[in-house]
């Protein structure tokens, strides 16, 4: 008996073929942010360039540069939550938070620069389309992400779902904050606006069933 069970064995195990381990979700994570960065860069800077002194200004004004250092972190802390949150057991909802908290103060920055700017606004580098460039840059990002979380097991699909947009909104949004014009009314109406309406459509998208159902890696 037990030579016939090891000769199956033996059988079985001379047909397996190798299995390559997807990356550390976090590493994927920190990789699909820094690809998000350098696509809407790319795309912006071939549809316009950036308002002329916004990188000086970004620089010499401590709170502009502030509000945008936010944002920027907050979007990254949640960009590494949602890739690890992928594995279960594996997201720290400490990141999660924190990454939500900081973008909730990113967003009430321009309430608060209605009254108070971070810089004199202007017409200077206004781009015309911006809130539909902001929509649309959004997208291949986000569809890349949800992408990439699949090939992991996302025991709340929708939940990820919504953070990877909600993550791949906020790149464009605050690439606008250099490459647009800079007047807080017209920041919150044209580029903060487009991130819940993005995520809700995202969202509703899933809820129809079209994408990011938990399924096993093969």
């Amino acid at each position: 008996m037990t030579d016939s069970r090891n000769k199956l064995i033996q059988q079985l195990a001379t047909d397996l073929q190798p299995v390559r381990l997807p990356l550390p979700p976090g590493r994927v994570g920190v990789l699909w942010w820094i690809g998000t960065w350098i696509f809407v860069a790319v795309v912006a800077l071939l549809v316009a360039p950036l308002r002329p002194g916004s990188i000086t200004e970004l620089a010499t004004h401590g709170q502009f540069f502030l509000e945008s250092l936010i944002g920027f972190v907050a979007a990254g802390c949640l960009a590494v939550f949602v890739f690890r949150d992928s594995v279960p057991a594996n997201g720290r909802r400490s990141a999660l938070a924190l990454g939500l908290i900081l973008l909730a103060i990113w967003m009430l920055a321009y309430v608060v620069g209605l009254e108070y700017p971070a810089v004199e606004p202007s017409m200077v580098g206004k781009r015309t389309h911006c809130f539909i460039e902001t929509l649309i840059y959004a997208v291949p990002p986000a569809l890349a992400g949800i992408w990439l979380c699949r090939r992991y097991y996302p025991l709340a699909p929708l939940r990820t779902t919504a953070l990877v947009t909600l993550v791949a909104a906020a790149v464009p949004a605050l690439l606008m904050q250099v490459a647009c014009m800079y007047e807080p009314a017209h920041i919150l109406g044209y580029h903060i606006l487009p991130i819940p309406l993005i995520v809700a459509a995202m969202t509703a998208t899933h809820q129809l069933g079209i994408w990011l159902r938990p399924t096993r890696r093969r």
